[in-house]
């Protein structure tokens, strides 16, 4: 089960992040916790950004993906973003993996989330 304490180490990790090439967030299926990091990195990374598209794009790159719930919530909690990017991935719906899949598809955001601050 994701926590905060582990969150706090994802944020420390992005915050300190060159940002000179590209960042790769994977778990054992690549469907739920991944696509988790990979949306709260885009949300940290892209402050002023808006969750919902955001969230819009990572469904566009991935119709797989079925982010972790809690930890969308812990880092929407983290950064203060006050139910918005838990909305922004409930909004933009679950993908439906098949009952037998054990890995999800490779998918890549744009570089606009995640190259700047």
């Amino acid at each position: 089960m994701p926590s905060a304490e582990q969150i706090g180490y994802l944020l420390s990790f992005l915050e300190a992040w060159d940002r000179a090439g590209s960042i790769l967030f994977h778990c054992r299926a690549g469907i739920g916790r991944s696509p988790a990091a990979a949306f709260v990195a885009a949300c940290f990374l892209n402050p002023c950004g808006d969750e919902h598209e955001i969230a819009l794009t990572l469904r566009a790159a991935s119709g797989l993906a079925r982010p972790n719930e809690v930890l969308v919530e812990l880092g929407d909690n983290a950064m203060g973003r006050n139910g918005r990017m838990s909305d922004a991935i409930t909004i933009s719906g679950r993908g439906l993996p098949p009952p037998d899949c054990q890995e999800g598809e490779p998918f890549e955001l744009p570089s606009a989330y995640g190259s700047s601050k």
